[in-house]
C-alpha cells in the first residue's frame, strides 16, 4: 500500500515539475495533485530534496528498463548495440525536451564548481547498469563471431565514453534530439568498425 502511495506521489510531482519546474512546485501542490494531505507525503519522503531524489531515480529506472527491453529484442548483436546506444541518447533527449523538471532536478541549482560532483552522482545511477547491458551484448557478439574484442569490460566503457559527448549535449546544453541523434548515428558507424570482426578480417 505504501509503495502504491509513493508511486501516486511521484506521479503527481512529475506532472507538476514537467509543467512548472521544480522551484515553483511545493509540497502543498504535490499533495493537492495527488489528492492527499501534506502529512501523508512526509510519511514517505523526508523533504522536497528526498522527493527530487526519488523522482530522478524513477526516471533512471524507466530509461534503463527501456534500454534493457531494447537489448532483449530478437536481433543480431550489432543491431542490439545500435538500438541500445542510440536509444539511450534518444530517451534522454525526449526527457529533456518534454520534461521541464528533468534538467532542473539534476542541475537546476548547481554552481559550476559543483557540476562535476553532481554529474558523477547521477552517472553512478546510469553508468554501471547501462554498462552491464552493453557488456552482455558484446559477449553475445563475441560468442556469435560478429565482434572481435580484447577486453569486453573495457571495450564497453570505451563505447559508453564515445557517446558521452552526445549525452552531455542533450542534457547539459539542451540540444534538440534531431540535431544530436544523426551525429550519434555517425559515431556508431565509426566505432562499430573497430569491433566488427567481418570488417577486420
Amino acid at each position: 500500500m505504501a509503495t502504491d502511495r509513493k508511486g501516486v506521489i511521484l506521479d503527481a510531482f512529475r506532472n507538476l515539475v514537467r509543467r512548472f519546474g521544480v522551484d515553483k512546485t511545493t509540497m502543498q501542490d504535490v499533495a493537492r495533485e495527488a489528492g492527499i494531505s501534506v502529512g501523508v507525503i512526509y510519511k514517505d519522503f523526508i523533504n522536497k530534496d528526498d522527493l527530487v531524489e526519488a523522482y530522478i531515480h524513477k526516471l533512471v529506472d524507466q530509461i534503463i528498463n527501456e534500454c534493457q527491453r531494447l537489448a532483449e529484442q530478437p536481433k543480431p548483436p550489432r543491431e542490439l548495440l545500435h538500438d541500445v546506444l542510440i536509444g539511450f541518447c534518444s530517451l534522454l533527449g525526449e526527457h529533456v525536451s518534454q520534461d521541464r523538471g528533468f534538467f532542473q532536478c539534476i542541475f537546476g541549482n548547481v554552481q559550476v564548481g559543483q557540476f562535476r560532483q553532481q554529474t558523477m552522482k547521477y552517472e553512478g545511477a546510469f553508468g554501471p547498469r547501462l554498462k552491464t547491458i552493453i557488456v552482455n551484448i558484446l559477449r553475445q557478439g563475441q560468442a556469435a563471431g560478429a565482434f572481435e574484442l580484447d577486453d569486453i569490460e573495457e571495450d564497453a566503457v570505451c563505447l559508453l565514453n564515445s557517446f558521452a559527448f552526445f549525452v552531455f549535449d542533450l542534457v547539459l546544453n539542451a540540444q534538440k534530439p534531431e540535431i544530436i541523434l544523426p551525429k550519434a548515428e555517425r559515431m556508431f558507424c565509426f566505432v562499430i568498425k573497430a569491433i566488427d570482426k567481418g570488417k577486420n578480417s
